[in-house]
């Protein structure tokens, strides 16, 4: 399962490349996301909530940035978390990248990969009962 997202951000890629990659500071942007502890300065444990149809789930994992490359402004990240209560796991991968615009300009884009697996398992065994529950 993928998911695309880009928006613009108004700085110059440079200063920009820089905020992305200060997860510290953007991570209280993402609606749903707490930093819970910085292992090193690529990889992180936190939280983020989410909701999977009439399911709302909490994931605690660790997020690895991986493959940074400042000179043309792209970097992998790979996440892996459970479910607070148990009930399945995700894993997912994300290349973002960083281009200039037209009016100086970034335009930030994003693409992630979720394990199919595990969100099949997810809806499999959270989705289907809530649904067939329903009168």
């Amino acid at each position: 399962m993928e998911f695309d997202n880009s928006f613009e951000v108004p700085l110059p890629p440079a200063e920009a490349w820089k905020v992305l990659l200060d997860i510290k500071r953007i991570a209280p942007c993402m609606p749903g996301a707490e930093l819970t502890e910085v292992v090193d300065q690529d990889t992180y444990k936190g939280k983020i909530g989410v909701r999977l149809g009439p399911v709302a789930l909490t994931f605690a994992g660790i997020v690895k940035l991986e493959e940074i490359d400042d000179a043309k402004h792209t970097a992998r990240v790979s996440a892996q978390g459970t479910d607070a209560k148990g009930r399945g796991g995700a894993n997912a991968a994300s290349l973002f990248r960083l281009e200039p615009t037209a009016g100086g300009s970034g335009q930030a884009d994003f693409r992630v990969g979720a394990d199919r697996e595990s969100v099949l398992e997810l809806d499999r065994r959270l989705v289907s009962p809530a649904v067939a529950a329903t009168p």
